[in-house]
């Protein structure tokens, strides 16, 4: 007789999960204005004596109207072009007058769904917040606009769009529109189009200004190292006075979700790599905002790292057509999700590389991943998220920034570095290998999914007919499970023996101690605290492309493949990647133009770790081949398409001259 175990209290869980809130960073002040403005401000003290302000505006070309494309990211121009306080031709001696550059401490950019500025003010005095503030509300609610402004910037976004005009630029644009065909989609690039950017004139720009340039549709985020009292004051005085309106509904994209099988082939004469893909387009989810949400993000992030590794792998052995592949789940906020395989490769590869990611993907959504898999994703993310912990007090204070807006733009919580590590311990252990499975297969459905190729013109193109015929033959194959290999358990089968310092001098006024091993090899030390629970070694050594010949050039760089892709005598570079896996240390290579050289960074306690890998390069190094001729062909990729960039040829030949 067979029995049934039964768990009643796992819907409980499940339950409970779905009502708990996820945390918020105890570190940041935030509130809203009576008007309906929101913000954030956290005290920062990386780099000291500095604060950064980004003024987020939750509008971008996805709210544009057909006959103002481009008009969100024209008005980001023109916040510097004229307003209440700011005439026209001030904007830069006031940048110059508090010690900034314009471009460098001053930046902006538009996307689908947003509009950002950026300020990073010399300072965190009330004074100099004060200065700061007065430009941002001016920028949020007080520009001129004026005709003859708008008409003199109007050759300027021409130019930019022009000059962004590539050969990569002009397929994604194809693609675009033809992705969700009956939405706005692809009519909605920021960028815009030229007839619309020659053709927009001045009440254009006020309509779109006064109706998504409001209080309440914007977040002012501040972190740096002043009083967050003080900054929550200066915000209230400068953009209390706004206008009190509701937040404006966006408008109406119109995408719809994947229902059947179709296919996009898009060409440019000047492409020189091609690139498959199959892509499912989902309803949005919204903003994660509980642990249950959150737990579903995790075992979708495991599916695609699992998948990923494993493409990787096969590329190491040399097996695979393409030079890159992976897979990806994201969510345009509101708009979308996008659930993508994809993989790149040179031209005339494109049959076998859709052939490639079909067995892969195919093979993963027949017989799942193992618990070894999974289990190496619970380390990798662990490991990340102690070491986000460790450092979180000394990350720079432009990466604090990017989460607060990546949150804002996605309405989730900002938690702290601690709060996701405990979520993690907390959640990782219970994610089983059958539930990856069992949600990458569902996510990755064939049935109704979209195939995409981009490809030189001279490629052998399908039609799209053809290539959806391709595309279902790809995923219609059933193929076996995946080899278990067996792995390695050690980086050194024994410790190098250990060297003495024969010397020692250190330098008072720069804190560098200098030593010379037994060896001969010349150290340098220096304690810095600007980072905190991290440490970086540089190991340089002398020759590179100083030493190579017009019948050799370039072989510096493709002999920095054993170090790029690292293998030695005894492992493979997978195995290597293996036994890195949650390691908080990095070991990465780089040259100039007479030193190549390795660094190991990361972690203090596990700089031994790197340590041994290096080692191991300096020692053993072997080039795989497959990696050989994978740079090899990237780079004749690349040497094709310098020829096609105007500004890369004008360079070239200023160099040869």
């Amino acid at each position: 007789m067979m029995g049934l175990l039964l768990m009643p209290g796992l819907p409980a869980r499940a339950a409970a999960l779905a009502e708990e809130k996820l945390p918020t960073d105890p570190a940041l002040v935030t509130g809203t204005l009576p008007n309906g403005l929101s913000y954030i401000i956290r005290k920062h003290r990386n780099p000291e004596g500095r604060v950064s302000i980004w003024l987020h505006v939750s509008s971008g070309s996805l709210n544009e109207t057909d006959a103002t494309q481009g008009l969100a990211h024209y008005l980001e121009h023109m916040a510097f072009n004229g307003s209440a306080n700011f005439p026209a031709g001030t904007v830069i001696p006031f940048f110059q007058s508090l010690g900034l550059a314009f471009g460098r401490d001053q930046n902006a950019f538009t996307s689908f769904d947003q509009t950002t500025y950026q300020l990073a003010l010399p300072g965190g005095g009330r004074d100099v917040l004060d200065k700061g503030m007065l430009f941002m509300s001016d920028v949020a609610m007080r520009l001129s606009l004026q005709t003859a402004e708008i008409d003199s910037e109007r050759q300027i976004i021409l130019e930019e769009k022009r000059a962004r005009s590539s050969a990569q630029q002009r397929v994604q644009d194809q693609i675009f529109e033809k992705l969700a065909p009956e939405s706005a989609l692809g009519r909605r690039l920021p960028i815009g189009i030229e007839p619309t950017i020659k053709s927009m004139m001045r009440d254009e720009f006020q309509d779109y200004y006064s109706r998504w340039y409001v209080p309440s549709n914007m977040t002012v985020m501040v972190v740096g190292d002043t009083d967050p009292a003080m900054v929550a004051d200066v915000i209230a005085r400068h953009f209390g006075g706004g206008l009190t309106v509701p937040r404006p509904t966006p408008r109406a994209v119109g995408i719809k979700p994947s229902t059947k099988q179709r296919a996009i082939v898009a060409t440019d004469p000047e492409l020189t790599r091609s690139e498959v893909s199959f892509t499912r387009l989902e309803a949005p989810r919204g903003p994660v905002t509980t642990v249950a949400e959150r737990r579903r993000e995790m075992v979708e992030q495991i599916g695609t790292w699992v998948f990923g590794r494993r493409l990787s792998a096969e590329l190491a052995t040399g097996r695979a057509s393409y030079l890159s592949a992976d897979a990806s789940i994201g969510e345009w906020p509101g708009t979308m999700r996008m659930i993508t395989v994809e993989a790149a490769g040179r031209p005339g590869t494109w049959r076998a590389m859709l052939k490639d990611i079909g067995t892969a993907l195919q093979r993963a959504r027949l017989h799942g991943f193992t618990e070894r898999e999974v289990q190496d994703a619970r380390t990798a993310l662990t490991a990340d998220a102690e070491e986000a912990v460790q450092r979180e007090v000394t990350r720079p204070a432009r990466e604090v920034l990017r989460q607060l807006n990546g949150d804002v733009t996605r309405g989730s919580r900002t938690m702290s570095a601690a709060q996701r590590l405990a979520l993690f311990q907390r959640l990782l252990p219970g994610i089983t290998a059958r539930e990856v499975s069992d949600t990458f297969t569902a996510a990755f459905d064939p049935k109704n999914g979209i195939f995409i190729a981009e490809l030189p013109a001279t490629d052998g193109v399908p039609s799209e007919a053809e290539f959806l015929t391709l595309g279902r033959a790809a995923l219609s194959v059933k193929p076996g499970k995946p080899a278990d290999v067996a792995r390695a358990t050690t980086l050194l089968s024994a410790l190098p023996k250990g060297g003495a310092v024969v010397e020692s001098v250190s330098h008072a006024a720069s804190g560098v101690t200098s030593m010379w091993l037994d060896n001969g090899v010349r150290v340098h030390h220096r304690r810095m605290d600007q980072r905190k629970n991290e440490a970086s070694i540089e190991i340089t050594l002398a020759g590179g492309q100083i030493q190579e010949t017009p019948a050799d050039r370039g072989i510096t760089e493709a002999a920095l493949r054993a170090w790029g892709r690292p293998a030695t005598s005894r492992l493979t570079s997978t195995q290597i990647r293996d036994l890195m896996t949650g390691a908080k240390v990095r070991v990465r290579s780089g040259m100039g133009g007479d030193i190549v050289g390795l660094t190991v960074s990361g972690d203090p306690a596990e700089l031994e770790r790197g340590l041994q890998l290096a080692y191991l390069l300096l020692t053993d190094p072997v080039i795989e081949e497959p990696a050989l001729e994978q740079w090899r062909d990237a780079e004749l990729q690349r040497i094709v398409q310098r020829k096609t960039r105007p500004m890369q040829v004008l360079m070239d030949t200023s160099a040869a001259a």
